[in-house]
């Protein structure tokens, strides 16, 4: 089990992003199973209004609602330092750290 904030992507175990946004999904939906799955900590995104993210799926800026809860996925993801998270919006994005709040296990 791992607990508190951490990268997912970047341990000595890799997990696949596939994988990552599963757990989430699952961690959603209220259905862990204990022995198998780990708590990811939530986050949410600063500020109020609206904020252009660079999505890794459609390869294109989306726009994120500002205090939208999100979960890191991994920390300095790319060259820019921008950290992978996945936004309850389903959305898989690049954010500079500095945009996001730790809010725990909620």
């Amino acid at each position: 089990m791992i607990f508190g904030r951490h990268s997912y992507i970047s341990m000595a175990q890799k997990i696949p992003l596939a994988n990552i946004i599963k757990q989430i999904s699952r961690q959603l939906s209220g259905k862990l199973d204990p022995s198998e799955d780990f708590l990811l900590p939530e986050y949410k995104i600063k500020g109020t209004g609206d904020i252009y993210c660079w999505s890794i799926a459609d390869r294109i800026f989306t726009k994120i609602t500002r205090n939208t809860a999100a979960y890191l996925i991994s920390e300095n993801y790319d060259e820019l330092g921008r950290s992978l998270v996945y936004t309850f919006s389903n959305e898989v994005i690049l954010i500079d750290p500095k945009e996001l709040e730790y809010i725990g296990y909620d």
